[in-house]
């Protein structure tokens, strides 16, 4: 299978290797790298790759939202705009271009195969959508229309070579036989008799059109949508109606198109609602993280000073943590949340929390456990099973309510089709094979069409009090361990819920976890703190203050870039932002490399570690520290890097 072509146009070359190797570590060939738009559009028409992935702001005259207009324009394919940063101008002349997807800078490995994978489904599903309609356009020009004509009395005169095709009969055949005996009609959704329009038109002696329902059905059995309609013919100088001339056409290739056309429509809005939400849920949750530094930060220190206040402290911390949780919830529904992957056995994970779901649930609830011995490996993470697991359960006791019912849960393996998997949601590129199997049924009130349409949008919810973000967050954990679900539900007959995910045969190796214990650690020497948002510097200057550091703060990328310059001899440690305005963390990383190849930096970051440390690999990354954090958390980090 040819692997899929990308056309990479970044004007940072150390930022362009970086995509380059992970695009090539996922399968993907990077045809051509261009620094600028005018080599660009050159390269896309010399090389014509699959999908262009377009940094917005390039060197020279073309910049990228230039060069996408005029790749779109000469060789219609799909570009994905590359930014780290763009004023409201730039966001409006990029939407104008009808992009396929913004990836926004750094890049994380999973977000990137996802908005590719996305961009050629939708291109793919448009390039559908304009074939289906050039095959029915030449459908129409070439078939023509039948047309039978009957005398006064309703015995077919003329039957033309359509007519005889569509019927079943021929021209010998057909004429001098009764009409109806020749065309058979039925209403398409009762399969009632319809009365053919030619005997209306006799009777009445006027035109007759019928609706759009009809069926007709030939000599062989076959049936075909058609569109009829019937005029009386009159002889000359006179009203007297001597016969009727009745005309239909084949409309089934038009019917069966224009459903693919309204299944393909909902895919494509289902994809870019998705992507939309995905990008939102992602960006909310990054910059909420910062604004839980602050709470978490300002608590911890705080503890450590009031030794009266501390209980009252310890629930700011607490709610600062169900806020966290909240967070993640939304980077579970963006695909952004961290993974810790390893070999999962469904089963045992489901009966290790079984004490716990039984007293999670309504005491009017019976839980059923039937969990299959010896299924295949999943590779996955443990504590987001768990969610998925418990919101399930928890979204069946609430259907419950206050009745007594049941929730069963059940395991297993499954052999899954293409054509089970197209049912599911989803699932349209997942292959066919082995998957392991969550079923989670409950006998509650069951869900109409309209709730299970809805069922997985963020902050759709049936519940007076409920946030809305339970199911969104399962599905976005699903679809970041590449599987599916499928929803059996109907108002009073309950809900099912069939959870799949690719089977794993072989254990991964087990990870190495953080240390994260407490230490009265002091250190020496000048940190420089660079962070976007002054509450979250002011913060980290406290806390580095009190671990004995002296400190220097930087808003953006370019002012620690000249701080880092002026004071490189004093500085041991440089604390860096990973996602800011004019120069990302990245670019400043590398800029401090030049000026001393040796430079200590940290990352600091609210999405999380393994993408940090992919993005910075091979580049010397002295650690990595998650927003938020607290004093005992930072500390540890910088210990081990300064030992």
């Amino acid at each position: 299978m040819a692997r899929t072509k990308v056309l990479l146009v970044e004007d940072e070359g150390i930022v362009a290797l970086d995509i380059q190797e992970r695009l090539e570590t996922l399968g993907y060939a990077v045809v051509a790298v261009a620094d600028s738009g005018e080599q660009a559009v050159r390269l896309a028409g010399d090389h014509k790759p699959d999908v262009v992935l377009m940094d917005i702001r390039l060197k020279g005259d073309t910049d990228g939202i230039a060069a996408a207009e005029q790749i779109r324009a000469r060789c219609g394919l799909p570009v994905i705009y590359l930014t780290a940063f763009a004023d409201e101008d730039t966001v409006a002349r990029a939407k104008l271009t009808q992009p396929f997807g913004y990836l926004l800078k750094p890049i994380q490995e999973r977000e990137l195969r996802t908005t590719i994978e996305m961009a050629l489904y939708k291109h793919q599903a448009e390039q559908q959508l304009r074939a289906s309609e050039s095959r029915y356009a030449a459908t129409l020009n070439s078939i023509g229309d039948a047309v039978i004509a009957v005398d006064r009395g309703g015995c077919i005169t003329f039957i033309n070579p359509v007519a005889q095709r569509l019927t079943g009969w021929t021209q010998d055949e057909a004429v001098g036989r009764p009409l109806n005996e020749v065309f058979h009609i039925v209403n398409g959704q009762t399969r009632q008799q319809v009365e053919c329009p030619a005997r209306r038109a006799l009777r009445d002696q006027a035109t007759v059109c019928v609706d759009k329902d009809t069926l007709l059905l030939a000599r062989d059995g076959q049936e075909a949508w058609i569109d009829d309609c019937a005029a009386p013919i009159r002889g000359q100088g006179d009203d007297e109606v001597s016969g009727a001339v009745l005309a239909f056409r084949d409309v089934t290739e038009k019917r069966r198109t224009e459903e693919e056309r309204q299944k393909l429509e909902a895919k494509l809005q289902q994809a870019q609602k998705l992507e939309s939400l995905g990008m939102l849920a992602g960006g909310i949750a990054h910059d909420f993280n910062n604004i839980l530094m602050t709470v978490m930060g300002y608590s911890d220190l705080a503890v450590r000073d009031l030794a009266a206040a501390q209980d009252k402290l310890e629930q700011v911390m607490q709610g600062a943590r169900r806020a966290a949780d909240l967070t993640n919830q939304m980077l579970a529904y963006a695909g952004k949340s961290k993974l810790v992957p390893q070999s999962v056995q469904l089963s045992e994970l489901v009966q290790e929390i079984g004490d716990l779901l039984k007293v999670s649930i309504s005491k009017k609830c019976v839980l059923h456990m039937r969990l299959a011995d010896g299924l295949p490996l999943v590779e996955a993470d443990a504590t987001q099973l768990r969610q998925v697991v418990m919101n399930l359960i928890l979204n069946g006791s609430e259907a419950i309510g206050d009745q007594s019912g049941a929730i069963t849960v059940r395991t297993s393996v499954q052999t899954c089709d293409r054509a089970y998997l197209a049912e599911c949601h989803l699932a349209e590129e997942l292959p066919a094979g082995l998957y392991v199997c969550l079923e989670v049924t409950d006998t509650g009130c069951g869900m109409d069409a309209d709730t299970r349409a809805k069922i997985f949008d963020p902050f759709f919810t049936t519940k007076f009090t409920g946030r809305g973000l339970g199911l969104a967050a399962v599905l976005g954990i699903i679809r970041g361990h590449r599987g599916t679900v499928r929803i059996e539900s109907a108002p009073g007959r309950g809900t099912t819920f069939r959870v799949l995910f690719p089977a794993f045969r072989q254990p991964l190796p087990a990870l190495a976890l953080p240390d994260r214990k407490s230490t009265s650690w002091q250190g020496t020497g000048t940190v420089l703190i660079v962070d976007d948002e002054e509450w979250v510097r002011t913060l980290g200057r406290k806390m580095l203050e009190r671990l004995g550091f002296t400190v220097l703060t930087a808003g953006d990328g370019r002012e620690a870039v000249e701080i880092y310059r002026a004071h490189a001899a004093w500085i041991c440690l440089v604390l860096l932002d990973l996602t800011m305005p004019l120069m990302d963390g990245a670019e400043t990383f590398q800029e401090l490399k030049r000026i001393r190849d040796d430079v200590q930096v940290v990352i600091s970051s609210g999405f999380g570690e393994q993408h940090a440390l992919k993005l910075f690999a091979g580049m010397g990354l002295a650690g990595f520290v998650a927003k938020p954090y607290t004093l005992d958390e930072l500390s540890s980090v910088l210990r081990k890097v300064l030992k």
